[in-house]
Order: structure tokens, then sequence, then C-alpha cells
């Protein structure tokens, strides 16, 4: 299993992969000039089950957007499946 995390909670997902006794895979994240984003997977992950760990907090827009870019390019990089994690505060 790999755990992947957006930019919106990273220690949230740097903990959840503690517990999962992993650590969190990389991706990149660019952001052009424009505001536009690019997301790069940078480890195999082919044939592998994959987390992505993505609060809708503010900017919730932004942050949604986010979470389907980065699993497109998960699923674009051959994982078996890719579940998001999606952690909500009242």
């Amino acid at each position: 299993m790999k755990v992947f995390s957006g930019s919106s909670n990273k220690p949230l997902a740097e903990k959840i992969a503690e517990k999962l006794k992993t650590k969190l895979s990389p991706l990149e994240i660019h952001i052009f000039p424009d505001g536009e984003k690019r997301v790069r997977i940078l480890e195999k992950v082919v044939d592998n089950e994959c987390v992505v760990v993505q609060s809708t907090s503010t900017p919730t827009d932004q942050n949604y957007m986010e979470l389907f870019f980065i699993v497109d390019a998960i699923r674009r990089s051959g994982a078996k499946s890719a579940t998001a994690v999606i952690p909500y505060k009242w």
C-alpha cells in the first residue's frame, strides 16, 4: 500500500502513514504562474493499492481539484486502486 498526501493536510497524512508502518510516497505538485497545477507521481505504483489524504478545507475548490489530479495521476500510473481519505472537521 502506498500513501500519498495532498497539500492540505500533510501532518495528518504522515501520522496515517506512520500508523500503517510505511512512509509517505513522493509526488510533485507544480503550480504554474497562472495557477494551474500539474501532479507527477515520483514512485512506481503499478498494481499497488494507493491512498490519498486530502482534506476539503478552505480553499475547498482548489483542494478538491488537487485531489482529483492526484487520483488521476495515480490511476494513469497503473495503480490497482486509489482510495481518497477526506478528513472533515466541523
